[in-house]
This record gives structure tokens, sequence and C-alpha cells, in this order.
């Protein structure tokens, strides 16, 4: 079983690299409304989500610090550069209205 899951593990890792973003641009993402961050190390770069890859039908970011691969049913969100400078941390935006 050990075999299996390692090679599971080999083939999401090439799959998420064949795919991903080819200028070697990491960025930053949201969804739901919300910044990722790596569950394991806590940074927010990611490379480019992977699409559908073997098993797993739904979208990938792999960490850029560590390589841990965060698993989504749907497609993240690119963080803009200006958002990045002028919105708040967290992605949560103020509606202005009362």
């Amino acid at each position: 079983m050990n075999k299996t899951l390692k090679a599971l593990e080999r083939g999401i890792r090439a799959g998420v690299k064949a795919v991903s973003d080819p200028s070697g641009i990491h960025k930053k993402y949201e969804a739901a409304g919300k910044r990722i961050v790596c569950s394991h190390c806590g940074a927010d770069d990611f490379e480019s989500p992977a699409g559908t890859v073997g098993l797993f039908s739904g979208y990938v970011l792999q960490c850029s610090r560590c390589g841990h691969l965060e698993c989504f049913g749907r497609e993240p969100v690119v963080v803009k550069r200006a958002a990045e400078a002028t919105g708040p941390a967290n992605g949560v935006q103020s509606s202005g209205s009362k």
C-alpha cells in the first residue's frame, strides 16, 4: 500500500509540474474571498492551479516554499497585484453601506 501512495504522490507532483505556470512566477490566490496560505508552512505564494490531476477531480496549488499541495473543488482566483497593495490582507472587503 505504501508503494501505491508514493507512486500516486509522484504522479500528482509530476502533473502539477507539467501544467504549472511556464513563466515560473509564483502567485497569490484566494478562494471564497479568503487568501490561501499553505497549511504546512504558512507561505502564501503558490504555483498555478493544475486542473484535474490523477484521481482527484479539482484544482491543486503547490506551495512555492515547501512544496505542499493544497486541493480545492473550485478553481482558486489569482490575487491581482493592485489589489494586494490596496486591499486588506485577509481578502475581506468592506461594503461601505450600513
